[in-house]
């Protein structure tokens, strides 16, 4: 440019035709200007067509489509299952699932004694009460023999005539299954846990919490029992049968499954001191009822057809064989709280202004 006071580069100044990278601008119509480009040899578009020209042969290694996306969700899943092992292994996990077991097994039969008496109390029937309590606590008694269930409910009939002193005893003795938990719990989400008394108050909770669920099992019961016999009336045998078809799949299967998810869901979002997402409380949920699902079924077919306890501990055979199924599941409900602490980003501390 002439005003620019200096010289003008190559014949890209003043010139009447101009030169850009060695290709010439031409001229169509005064005042317009047309970049002429070079032929490149046969492109896609024919000979003399540049349109290929930076193009180059597809290379195996580099052009091959990358492994699909379930591949490496799955490579994430397997990750994150063996460091949530290695943090169980870290926190000592078995131990401190052994210890909560010992409390549960020490607290569980106040805590029996607590919603059967809750329930008789409200109900009038005792035999309701105990049918509900072994729905509302079929994952724990699943794994005992008719015999200890028979002698289980001899010992509660007699106790539940205590009066309401006596059950808010049991309620308080019972709080001790949940402040151990919520204490192993604490230690896998590397949280600080709750003080002494609000500790205690949270767990005192989850047992009244166990009370109401008996409440309302037996409010269902009862209302089954009145849609049943409607449906009897007004639709005759087929559809109460058809009806019982269904309730029944829904009160084996489906119902139980949503009630541990429910409960486990309300353990991970308390059981640490600081907040835990929904979402991955959710996912920690849903991955220990899914687990305990399998383990439950696999420690029966164990009990029933290959370990002999009978014969070694006799009469204690009921009281080892829930020992161990305790320990079992505290070690499920762990696990998944270290999967928990995996999937929760740690909270970072902002520095303090000078």
């Amino acid at each position: 440019m002439p005003d620019a006071r200096g010289p003008s580069a190559g014949g890209e100044g003043d010139h009447d035709r101009p030169r850009l990278g060695g290709h010439g601008l031409r001229g169509s119509t005064p005042g317009r200007y047309v970049l002429d480009a070079h032929s490149r040899g046969p492109g896609p578009g024919g000979p003399g067509s540049a349109g290929g020209a930076g193009r180059r042969a597809p290379e195996p290694g580099r052009d091959a489509p990358g492994p699909p996306a379930e591949a490496g969700l799955i490579g994430r899943a397997l990750r994150l299952a063996w460091r949530a092992f290695l943090r169980f292994q870290d926190h000592h996990g078995p131990d401190r699932a052994a210890a909560v077991a010992y409390y549960t097994l020490l607290s569980l039969l106040p805590l029996f004694i607590f919603v059967i008496s809750l329930g008789a109390m409200f109900a009038g029937s005792f035999d309701a009460a105990f049918r509900s309590s072994l729905f509302l606590f079929r994952g724990l008694v699943v794994q005992l023999d008719p015999a200890t269930l028979e002698a289980l409910r001899t010992f509660v009939e007699r106790a539940v005539r205590f009066q309401w002193p006596a059950i808010f005893l049991f309620a308080w003795t019972s709080r001790r299954i949940f402040a151990s938990l919520f204490t192993a719990l604490s230690t896998a989400l590397e949280s600080k846990g709750h003080g002494f008394a609000k500790g205690n108050l949270l767990a005192l909770g989850m047992v009244v919490v166990m009370g109401i669920a008996q409440l309302a099992t037996m409010v269902l019961a009862a209302f089954l029992a009145t849609v049943d016999g409607l449906l009897r009336r007004l639709a005759g045998p087929e559809g109460a049968e058809m009806f019982g078809s269904v309730t029944s799949t829904l009160i084996r299967w489906v119902l139980p499954s949503l009630v541990t998810v429910c409960f486990l869901f309300l353990v991970y979002r308390l059981a640490a001191g600081r907040v835990i997402p929904t979402r991955d409380a959710a996912v920690g949920a849903v991955l220990a009822t899914l687990l305990w699902e399998i383990a439950k079924a696999a420690f029966a077919y164990y009990v029933r057809n290959l370990a002999q306890y009978a014969g070694v501990y006799g009469t204690l055979e009921g009281v080892i064989v829930l020992a161990l199924w305790l320990e079992l599941s505290v070690s499920i409900v762990l696990y998944c709280a270290e999967i928990v602490a995996l999937r929760v980003p740690k909270a970072t501390s902002t520095p303090s202004a000078a």
